[in-house]
């Protein structure tokens, strides 16, 4: 559920009412939204059809024993397997805990519980070291920098208007990456941030290739 990988989910046993899946974030974090990417497990729907929906609970707690309610779909009727909440207030909390009502067909299933929020804890270190080189073949540039202790991942910018850096890569677990969408006739600028739960630590610099 939590692997960013969208071709991988998790299933409960069945599609009964009161299965549920709980996350253990390991610590007290501010929770500003979440969003529950539904999964298709043992259904026998394979196109749109009226009437279909999930509904659910969405609750939080901060010993994994006492909860609280933090959204209410039980009376869903809209079909929506994206489904996305952002918070008027923040909510603190360690654990939050997915309740099945109704799914369409199959099995309750999730291929993404994504949480959105932050710890109190220290940033990542700014990163030294970003290198990038353009390939033979204009179309590709290989990127890698100095990991950064602390760090969950990195976000790499880059666009061909140093001032608009609107194209995004994010990468964890590496230090290297290969973009292959370049436009063979225009230079490119590159920038690069370190995130993890308690926030994002910009580098400050810009490294451009002809």
């Amino acid at each position: 559920m939590t692997d960013e990988d969208i071709r991988t989910y998790w299933s409960a046993e069945s599609g009964g009412e009161n299965e549920y899946a709980i996350m253990d974030m390991g610590e007290l974090y501010d929770v500003y939204a979440v969003q529950i990417n539904f999964a298709e497990h043992n259904t026998n729907i394979f196109g749109r059809e009226k009437g279909l929906r999930h509904r659910y609970t969405l609750e939080y707690s901060n010993d994994g024993v006492n909860w609280s309610l933090m959204a209410d779909k039980s009376g869903n009727d809209r079909d929506n397997s994206h489904d996305y909440f952002q918070f008027d207030n923040k909510v603190a909390c360690r654990y939050l805990k997915i309740s099945n009502i109704e799914v369409p067909g199959g099995h309750f299933a999730i291929s993404g519980f994504r949480v959105f929020g932050r710890g109190a804890g220290p940033k990542p270190g700014g990163i030294d070291g970003f290198e990038v080189t353009r390939k033979e073949d204009r179309r590709s540039v290989s990127l890698s920098w100095e990991p950064v202790a602390n760090a969950t991942g990195y976000n790499i910018s880059f666009g061909a208007d140093r001032d608009k850096l609107y194209n995004d890569y994010i990468v964890y677990g590496d230090n290297t990456l290969t973009i292959n969408i370049l436009d063979v006739n225009k230079p490119y600028h590159f920038t690069i941030e370190a995130f993890n739960e308690n926030g994002i630590t910009k580098s400050g610099k810009i490294v451009t290739v002809p």
